[in-house]
């Protein structure tokens, strides 16, 4: 196999060496003196100083950094008329229920501000980067995209196993909804929208969440460019898409 070096964030680390290992590659973050030529390299989530690919580099730290910044991302995805929430800095032009992000480089939920109302805004204690149109759910999924393709769906689903409290509003592990492999019924159209969101952000991968609103169109919520890779399905979708590639 061609040399590769995977080049990953700090908190992208454990799924970059594990998707690294998987490939017989090398890897690591930050600042790395380059004592190999690299035919290939991979940016797993991660915009720092690496080795240079003679041959490609998967996902540019450009792109990595238009998925990053939220507006950016969501500026790019409507211009190539791939639907998202409407945002505003103005949380007078949209409707509740409504999202703040306090920042728009947040990752994992974090913050993000649910405000039902006028008077939630009364509490409001931070200054608000942008606000976010609520989009009220009928399904959720997370789509992974390589090189044009989609290699594996997920559907959000909640767990009454997990023993967590149900929240009709926030779908994250938190309240008991988790991935699952199942999803019947996907709307392949879904797929080639989520093509088009990786492939409007500049990526060659990533993971496309992304929603069935209660009014029955998608809405593109964000695109991971470090998915988790804890699912054997998930790790092997991407090793085998790497590998159609690189050889």
């Amino acid at each position: 196999m061609p040399n590769t070096f995977l080049l990953h964030a700090r908190l992208s680390g454990p799924s970059g060496r594990t998707i690294a290992e998987a490939l017989d590659a090398d890897a690591g973050s930050g600042r790395v003196q380059q004592t190999v030529d690299y035919d290939y390299v991979i940016r797993w989530g991660s915009t720092a100083t690496g080795p240079e690919a003679m041959a490609r580099t998967f996902n540019l730290s450009s792109a990595i950094a238009n998925a990053v910044d939220k507006l950016r991302a969501f500026d790019l995805l409507r211009e190539a008329e791939v639907p998202v929430p409407m945002w505003s800095s103005n949380w007078r032009e949209l409707r509740f229920p409504m999202i703040g992000r306090k920042t728009m480089r947040g990752k994992g939920g974090k913050g993000i501000v649910l405000y039902l109302q006028p008077n939630d805004l009364l509490c409001q204690t931070q200054p608000i980067a942008a606000y976010v149109q609520y989009i009220p759910k009928a399904r959720e999924f997370r789509v992974h995209v390589a090189f044009g393709n989609v290699v594996k769906v997920s559907e959000k689903k909640y767990s009454p196993a997990k023993g967590k409290k149900y929240n009709s509003l926030i779908w994250n592990y938190r309240h008991g909804f988790v991935f699952r492999r199942e999803v019947p019924n996907f709307d392949p159209e879904y797929g080639n929208i989520a093509c088009d969101a990786v492939r409007s952000l500049g990526l060659d991968f990533g993971a496309v969440d992304m929603i069935e609103g209660t009014d029955g169109f998608p809405y593109v919520l964000e695109v991971n460019t470090a998915p988790g890779v804890t699912s054997p399905t998930t790790l092997n979708a991407y090793v085998q898409a790497f590998r159609s590639v690189i050889g």
